[in-house]
């Protein structure tokens, strides 16, 4: 039997179906005789899909790293450290100006001028200067030229110190150090300090003597705060002063220290937040004659009992520390007790029964030259219906928060 080639046999059966139509196999197979798959290009979904996936945990963990690894906040520390360079190197540069070889000391007005070419520096103080640059950082430059970072000169604190401990401190930085009293320490019992911080006490007043009331600086151009008409009365500016006398006596007392501090406070604050005061009106249970006052008395006091607060407690912390230590007296600077403000408010009547008459006092705590706390007017509202103002001027302690490294 003859040998028939297989395409040709299948073209054959194909044409007895369709005469016309021609079909003709592949050949699938190599020289080799092994049959052969046509290449095809491209991923699957399932791979893309996978790929995708992959990615995104990437991104994951990317994000996470620099969000937990501190990234943005070190880039933001670096640029905040670039400034600082920046500005460091422009105060030196001011101060090598502004530095006088034959007094050895930097001239104030001359640092000014120079540090004013670079932006909106500014300078307080004498002797020692605290210089604010444009982005609010604060340095202190000494009379030599020496710049630190910070508000105030650093100080090195004893080691050992406890609560009733003495040490010497130039805390003013006038020259002369003064002596300072341990009044709370960190490593108390229920302290409102960290535990490696101390809050000290000047032993003596220091500073100008501070007038509250009608002649308080702070309290010159109050307004019509009676709302009687007149404005900036000796009523209003006595008003005022009260209503601002604990962060008035704060912040003079920290106008005077210029070392480093973790804050500074007039004694008699509240230690946990220095500028407490009671803002609760006076209760008419005050005023235990009030029934006796005359109409215009009861008139004027409705009136009045509304513009200030009451009576705070701040000066017991402190008081009772002081009162524990035997340290309530204080000397000024010519070694004589003197008076000097606790930064606690307290308001009280006053009646005179044989006249059948008084006032409500509106007062400021101080403690006298013999160590008892007693409290100073700074207005009254009369039972016949006028106001009082008055014009007290008393030293100041200051207490100032120090931390050890």
């Amino acid at each position: 039997m003859p040998l028939i080639d297989p395409q040709i046999e299948i073209l054959q059966k194909s044409n007895n179906k369709t005469p016309n139509a021609k079909y003709t196999m592949p050949n699938t197979k190599n020289k080799g005789g092994k049959k052969m798959l046509k290449k095809q290009n491209g991923i699957t979904l399932i791979a893309l899909i996978i790929t995708v996936i992959v990615m995104l945990i990437l991104v994951g963990v990317t994000i996470n790293v620099a969000l937990n690894g501190g990234l943005f906040e070190k880039a933001e520390t670096a640029k905040v450290q670039t400034e600082k360079a920046v500005e460091e190197e422009q105060l030196m540069t001011a101060i090598v100006t502004a530095y006088d070889a034959k007094t050895g000391v930097v001239d104030k007005s001359t640092l000014q001028t120079e540090l004013t070419k670079q932006g909106n520096w500014q300078i307080s103080g004498e002797g020692t200067y605290e210089v604010t640059s444009p982005k609010g950082n604060i340095y202190t430059v000494l009379q030599d030229g020496t710049i630190s970072e910070g508000k105030g000169v650093q100080v090195t604190l004893p080691e050992g110190l406890e609560v009733g401990s003495e040490f010497e401190m130039d805390a003013d930085q006038n020259g002369t150090a003064e002596t300072w009293i341990v009044l709370h320490a960190g490593t108390e019992a229920n302290s409102h300090l960290n535990e490696n911080e101390i809050e000290v006490i000047s032993k003596n007043v220091m500073g100008e003597t501070l007038t509250l009331g009608r002649g308080d600086e702070s309290a010159q151009t109050p307004g019509d705060i009676d709302s009687d008409g007149t404005a900036n009365s000796n009523v209003d500016k006595a008003i005022y002063s009260f209503e601002n006398s604990v962060n008035r006596l704060n912040s003079y007392c920290e106008g005077l220290i210029k070392i480093k501090n973790n804050g500074v406070r007039s004694v008699g604050s509240n230690p946990s937040d220095k500028s407490y005061v009671n803002t609760a009106h006076t209760e008419d249970s005050l005023v235990t004659h009030l029934a006796e006052w005359t109409d215009a008395g009861r008139t004027a006091w409705n009136k009045y009992k509304l513009l200030a607060g009451t009576t705070d407690t701040n000066s017991d912390t402190d008081y009772n520390k002081m009162n524990t230590l035997g340290i309530k007296v204080a000397n000024n600077s010519e070694g004589t007790a003197t008076n000097y403000w606790l930064a606690s408010r307290f308001v009280i009547e006053a009646w005179n029964t044989s006249s059948s008459y008084g006032s409500v006092y509106f007062r400021v705590r101080y403690m006298n030259a013999s160590g008892n706390r007693n409290g100073s007017n700074l207005w009254d509202v009369y039972s016949r219906g006028s106001t009082n103002t008055y014009n007290p001027a008393y030293a100041v302690r200051p207490v100032v928060k120090l931390q050890y490294p």
